[in-house]
């Protein structure tokens, strides 16, 4: 079996060749196949949500800060 097969085989278990096949060119993919879920037991929505660390807060906070600060400056006439 080649490194090509073994990849194929990897990415796709149910349609590969078998290993004294020629091939016989490029696979197709099925009709009507549809990717699946990464996680198909576990919903996006069902991991609890982290409340921010305080070094979080106080990072947003400077970035706002010196966000305000440079409004300022660069409107200022003078």
């Amino acid at each position: 079996m080649s490194l090509g097969d073994r990849l194929r085989e990897m990415l796709d278990p149910g349609a590969s060749t078998p290993s004294g096949g020629s091939g016989g060119g490029p696979r197709r993919r099925q009709r009507g196949a549809q990717a699946q879920p990464v996680h198909p037991t576990r919903p996006y929505e069902s991991e609890p949500s982290k409340p921010m660390a305080r070094a979080q807060w106080i990072a947003i906070g400077l970035v706002a800060a010196a966000a305000v600060a440079l409004t300022a400056a660069l409107s200022s006439p003078y």
